[in-house]
């Protein structure tokens, strides 16, 4: 009897819990179900043209949604009353076709309510119980992924999948970091207990996941809705005009959403608290350039942006749009292999430190990255850095796609587009003469000149002065150069960005860097005599605009991936960078032959003008001066009309009365010298700085003189002898101890010397010890050694001491060492 009663006991109890266990399953299906309906409800389309306007009834338009919604709508009275709401409360719907849920994000947003969902319904009630509603945790079982394209990886990796989710599914939320969302592995399957919210961004995920193969894009979003964003992308980038004279924002919003087809909206964010006003009057007058560039215009001055919403632009906060996270994931597993284990370190560093470096969560910011498997990439990141992810991975792949030639102008093409037709024009040769014209009156003339949009970068807390009076004269140069000069004097500069030649503060441009991907392969080839890329990227921070690089606190950053240098820069230092790699792949680059002629190659200028390039050689032309008495301004404008050479005096030179006023007493009219001697004697003076700048000589303080170093390449072809210097590394040496040692960075002076090969020195200096540079090569090359200065210790070469020259040359007999290490 006590065996048949333990064993009926023992069924009971199996037969109770299998019970407990099907029905709590049944009821977390039948839960998830209606979660599934309710988020799918919240998706569906709602056309409001039959109820739309600003002054319906609340209950009208509950009615109306209640309707049109597949699971129940209804409003918690009591909550809705208790804040001032009631069925005739006049309320604002928007016309158009809008997903539910950001319908009622919308209306409710007015009314200051909110909603939320509940056991398969939605409910419409106060804003604080809307929150607690949404914050309540709930438990719900996620199998992993089948082995499939998109999840073998972690098909039988569940501690692998709770850390992909931890990552990139609101991080902050999740107990491991404060938050109260838990997750743990469960075998083949994660159990999660968060939010419905959450819940819903986790199926989402997942299941793009398991579908898309890696989709390059959001992950919240199903076809359809993919399919709407692309057409709003397309529509974006079609071409409009518009002249809005203090027209309303949302009166403009609207004739440009319909030109294109478009729905727009604001967000209960831009609405909240005055950030955005609709009804501000609107200035603003663009042609021929893309619908983007013209929104991005029309809502920067209120400092608002946009977002896309499926088929809907909705116009919001930055601060809004830079916490609305889209997924991608990247196949990129063209991109990691080679001969060792897949490299996903150096291609996350890579887009980290390219794609808005202060937007991951490394250093504080919302972007999250990680890899998945052995060939996916998983961002979680802004709509426009999500985008400008896709652009970067796509341009790194056609660069590096067999058969494409490295040198073809494509591949060196910013990824931040900066438009041909811009390009173009700051090519152009301009002659500019204002006199005494208003900054805004010449930025809309050479708009009309050019026929591109010239127009100052105006921001809330712009410091551009648009009634600022220019006066200006310049011979005809590049439209860059010309506008240089032109806006020096005022302490501005020009921005290219998009479809806009943009007028601003060197601290905006400095925030507002354009990414340049470069080919260096060719360069960083040892069999071609290349560089190691330690060396290529010293070269290139400490060369060009030393201080503007983030390693010392700058702006700029870069990386070289694969062969391809990869930086954020300003445009003008971006063309510098350019500049050098082109020099270095023309000169720097040759076969032996070549190098054995290396004593007739010449010193070659980097980063100059054709027009600056015409006036260095112009100041070899022979001058006859006679400057007794005369001021220092009439003897250099003197030796530029003998010169031929275009000249100009900054504000720096001309507001040091003294200086600019001082004598010249020195009587050169004896003796015949170069255009370049005299300006020597008038800078070893201290009168004057002179340099060539945009393509013009230009006059300024000495003391801004010593910062303005321009680039310079110099052959090197030494006698083979063991008092002299036999490598480039020892005759960078010797010219910084010999020549001015304050003058070099070494010693806190601002000129840098750097071997690039044993047979090239890269210099950046003034154009006065460019001279003395090229002077002291040229004796060199000719066996003389340097005199040696006071403060400078006698150069003498390891290898002239008779003991161990001799053990050197057995050694170089015996042992085949590499080149580069002869005579160290």
């Amino acid at each position: 009897f006590l065996f048949i009663a333990f064993f009926a006991c023992l069924a009971i109890v199996a037969l109770g819990w299998r019970y407990g266990r099907h029905r709590l399953l049944s009821e977390r299906h039948v839960a998830a179900r209606q979660a599934d309906a309710v988020a799918a409800a919240l998706k569906k389309g709602i056309d409001t043209t039959e109820f739309a306007g600003q002054e319906r009834p609340w209950g009208e338009v509950l009615s109306a949604l209640a309707a049109r919604s597949d699971v129940p709508l209804s409003a918690k009275d009591e909550e809705v009353k208790s804040m001032g709401v009631d069925p005739q409360t006049r309320v604002y719907v928007p016309t158009g076709v809008f997903p539910l849920g950001e319908l009622l994000e919308e209306i409710t947003g007015h009314m200051d309510l909110g909603w939320r969902r509940s056991a398969g319904s939605i409910e419409i009630t106060s804003i604080g119980e809307a929150e607690t509603g949404r914050q309540r945790l709930h438990t719900r079982i996620y199998p992993l992924p089948p082995a499939s394209a998109a999840g073998e990886a972690l098909a039988d990796d569940a501690e692998a999948m709770c850390e992909l989710l931890i990552t990139h599914i609101v991080p902050e939320s999740w107990e491991e970091v404060g938050g109260q969302g838990v997750i743990a592995p469960a075998g083949g399957a994660v159990v999660v207990r968060q939010t419905d919210d959450i819940h819903v961004l986790i199926r989402e995920f997942l299941s793009q996941m398991e579908s898309s193969g890696g989709w390059p894009g959001p992950l919240d979003e199903d076809h359809a809705a993919a399919e709407e964003e692309q057409r709003v992308a397309q529509a974006l980038a079609e071409i409009d005009s518009v002249d809005f004279r203090d027209m309303p924002l949302d009166e403009g919003l609207r004739t440009l959403m319909a030109r294109h087809g478009l729905r727009f909206q604001f967000s209960s964010a831009a609405l909240a608290n005055g950030a955005a006003n609709p009804a501000i009057p609107t200035t603003l007058s663009l042609s021929s350039v893309s619908l983007r560039t013209i929104l991005r215009e029309l809502l920067g001055g209120q400092k608002l942006t946009w977002v896309v919403r499926g088929g809907l632009i909705q116009v919001t906060t930055i601060d809004e749009a830079d916490s609305l996270l889209s997924h991608g994931v990247y196949d990129v597993r063209d991109l990691i292999e080679g001969s060792g284990p897949p490299d996903f370190d150096s291609l996350i560093e890579l887009v980290t430190t390219t794609v808005e470096p202060e937007s991951w969560d490394e250093v504080g910011g919302p972007g999250t990255i990680s890899e998945m498997g052995d060939r996916w990439l998983v961002v979680s990141q802004t709509q426009e850095n999500q985008q400008k992810v896709q652009r970067l991975l796509a341009r790194v792949r056609a660069i590096l796609e067999p058969g494409v030639d490295p040198a073809a102008d494509a591949l060196l093409e910013p990824v931040d587009d900066v438009a041909p037709a811009i390009r173009q024009a700051l090519d152009g040769v301009v002659t500019l003469k204002y006199d005494q014209r208003k900054l805004a009156d010449v930025c809309r003339d050479l708009s009309q000149q050019l026929a591109i949009p010239v127009m100052p970068r105006m921001r809330p807390d712009s410091t551009i002065a648009l009634d600022a009076q220019v006066t200006i004269e310049l011979p005809p140069l590049p439209l860059g150069d010309a506008l240089s000069l032109m806006l020096e004097e005022h302490l501005l500069t020009f921005d290219p960005r998009g479809e806009v030649l943009y007028i601003t503060t060197p601290e905006d441009a400095e925030e507002n860097l354009v990414t340049r991907i470069i080919d260096v392969r060719h360069l960083l080839d040892p069999g071609s005599g290349g560089l190691d890329e330690d060396t290529f990227i010293e070269l290139i921070t400490n060369c060009v605009a030393p201080d503007q690089w983030d390693e010392v606190g700058g702006p700029g950053s870069q990386d070289v991936f694969r062969g391809l240098l990869i930086f954020r820069q300003t445009y003008e230092i971006s063309r510098q960078v350019q500049a050098l790699i082109d020099a270095l792949s023309e000169r720097c680059l040759r076969n032996s032959a070549e190098i054995a002629a290396a004593a007739a190659r010449k010193p070659v200028w980097v980063g100059i003008s054709r027009e600056e390039q015409a006036i260095l050689e112009k100041l070899h032309t022979p001058v006859s001066l006679s400057t007794k008495g005369a001021k220092v301004e009439e003897v250099i404008r003197e030796v530029c009309r003998q010169c031929a050479i275009p000249i100009q005096f900054d504000r720096f030179w001309r507001d040091d009365v003294p200086v600019a006023n001082a004598k010249f007493t020195v009587d050169l009219s004896p003796e015949q010298i170069s255009g370049w001697e005299a300006i020597m004697r008038i800078e070893a003076r201290n009168a004057a700085g002179i340099i060539v700048n945009h393509g013009i000589l230009l006059v300024t303080h000495p003391d801004y003189d010593a910062s303005r170093t321009t680039l310079r390449l110099y052959p090197l072809s030494l006698p083979k002898r063991d008092d002299l210097p036999r490598h480039a590394e020892q005759v960078a040496v010797m010219l910084v101890d010999r020549l001015d040692r304050d003058a070099w960075s070494d010693n806190g002076g601002y000129g840098i010397v750097m071997p690039v090969t044993d047979e090239w020195l890269l210099v950046a200096q003034t154009l006065p010890m460019h001279r003395r540079v090229e002077e002291a090569l040229a004796k060199l090359q000719a066996g003389e050694m340097l005199p040696i200065p006071a403060d400078a210790g006698e150069y003498r070469s390891p290898l002239a001491s008779p003991a161990i020259g001799s053990l050197w040359r057995v050694m170089r007999r015996v042992i085949p060492w590499p080149k580069a290490y002869d005579a160290e």
